[in-house]
């Protein structure tokens, strides 16, 4: 067996380099695009949760049980929406953390994250819109409980009517829908 031979049977350190090097490239460009394709789905599902619960809100058959900033206090307002939405057998999921639990702001010191929080603020509808950091978040919530919300969809109870709105990154309040005059 001569050096020739011996040599063709394995891959020279060039070989490898270069092949380490391009595995790296398609890395470097794979892992942004696949991130931009995970985000991109998570907001697509966060904007079907959102069309659902609007069309239930806006039309479905629980339009006249919907409470109202007056029916009772804000924990019976709450989960009266949470129930309707349960006993419809409607189910959204929060697209990062896959929970379908349906909370209220109050349990979210208990709970790791929700597809639905619901809050109940005493303004117009204009006013939380106006003010979105005063107004659509924390949500009541405890500074430690916000993070718990990424990826939700709210439902929140205004003077005036409903707003819903995602949630899908800390202090970030998206594609607010609003819903004037339902239920009052």
């Amino acid at each position: 067996m001569n050096n020739a031979e011996t040599r063709k049977k394995g891959f020279t350190l060039i070989e490898i380099v270069t092949v380490l090097a391009i595995v790296a490239i398609l890395t470097v460009v794979a892992i942004p695009v696949f991130t931009g394709y995970v985000t991109k789905a998570r907001q697509e599902v966060l904007n079907y949760n959102q069309s659902s619960l609007g069309t239930i809100v806006s039309i479905g058959d629980t339009l006249d049980q919907l409470p109202n900033i007056n029916s009772g206090n804000a924990t019976q307002n709450r989960n009266t929406i949470a129930q309707l939405i349960i006993e419809g057998n409607h189910s959204f999921i929060n697209p990062i953390t896959k929970s379908t639990d349906i909370i209220s702001t109050t349990q979210a010191g208990s709970k790791t994250s929700a597809a639905i929080v619901i809050a109940q603020r005493n303004v117009s509808i204009n006013t939380a819109v106006n003010n979105q950091i005063t107004n659509l978040w924390p949500l009541n919530a405890a500074e430690s409980s916000k993070l718990k919300f990424k990826g939700t969809l709210i439902i929140q109870i205004c003077n005036d009517g409903y707003l819903i709105y995602s949630y899908p990154a800390y202090g970030v309040a998206q594609n607010i829908k609003q819903y004037p005059g339902l239920g009052y």
